[in-house]
């Protein structure tokens, strides 16, 4: 199933399978794949096309979805880049010692009075760290390491991946009701320090009489240890962008949260973060919810 109307017509854990089979990690984290999932189906993202992305345990959205889900919005006005001057690093505490290459970027949205900026740019640091990389790859016999089109990217095309930076950024701003344009993209995932080959350890669970992810949901919500911030955020995202994207009441959410001892209101939806009331796994059980009651997926 690789084609996008085949994908509008799944329901998250369907396509779950098939994210494993992409990206093997997300066999030992079904919650961050079937969030994947939702996304992709809410927001028309295929991962077959590479539009949506898990990089280095994050889900990511390629530049050209990001592109194409602005121009949906009928607001995207258009934008243009610059190199970086001498006034846009002291605005950003950038120094030009350690900067490769710097880009700015203007994007115009419909209802703004003046352009949204966003900046973007090389390291010098990356840029070495990128070369290091590319000597170990050449020197390793068998499978390249999974980033390495990633560090290439850094070495070959500097400007273009500063430029995009630039644009995301830009993005992200002047779209602040979009969840597609919150997410990172590749470009902004790729950042200082994240061009070593390291192979990720594995360490067994121990055993629990009673792990916190196993509590009955009718014996009230509270927020346990186990739950990992950056699940949490994906997963907070995922329900805003399913609440009001799909036309859900308010006594509806408020039925569907009191089942399980939590009172809400449409303003707790609002926030940036997850209030603590809300536990990870009834994000995620909410947003299936809504799902199945909707007749049709619909575009932010």
């Amino acid at each position: 199933m690789t084609n996008k109307a085949a994908l509008v017509a799944q329901k998250p854990e369907e396509l779950v399978p098939d994210l494993q089979r992409m990206w093997p990690e997300l066999l030992q984290k079904r919650n961050i794949a079937l969030t994947m999932a939702q996304i992709a189906l809410l927001h028309d993202l295929s991962p077959f096309l590479q539009e949506i992305m898990l990089y280095k345990g994050n889900i990511v959205i390629a530049h050209k979805a990001k592109m194409r889900k602005a121009l949906d919005t009928n607001k995207f006005k258009g934008y243009s880049t610059r190199e970086a001057t001498a006034a846009d690093f002291k605005k950003r505490a950038w120094k030009k010692e350690d900067t490769l290459v710097a880009y700015v970027a203007e994007v115009e949205r419909e209802g703004f009075s003046k352009p949204v900026y966003g900046y973007g740019r090389v390291t010098l640091k990356e840029y070495e760290q990128a070369q290091k990389a590319e000597e170990a790859a050449a020197k390793r016999k068998g499978e390249a390491p999974e980033d390495r089109p990633t560090f290439l990217w850094v070495l070959k095309e500097p400007a273009d991946l500063a430029e995009k930076r630039a644009i995301d950024d830009a993005l992200r701003e002047a779209f602040a009701d979009s969840i597609v344009l919150r997410l990172p993209s590749i470009e902004q995932a790729i950042v200082e320090g994240e061009y070593k080959d390291v192979t990720p350890e594995t360490k067994p669970e121990e055993p629990t009489s009673a792990p916190p992810s196993e509590e009955k949901e009718h014996e009230g919500a509270t927020l346990t240890k186990s739950e990992d911030p950056a699940e949490r955020r994906i997963a907070w995202e995922a329900v805003k962008g399913a609440i009001f994207g799909s036309g859900a009441t308010e006594p509806e959410v408020k039925h569907w949260w009191s089942q399980r001892n939590v009172e809400v209101s449409f303003d707790d939806f609002k926030a940036k973060d997850p209030p603590d009331k809300f536990p990870t796994r009834f994000l995620g059980n909410f947003v299936d919810y809504l799902n199945d009651k909707r007749p049709q997926r619909r575009m932010i």
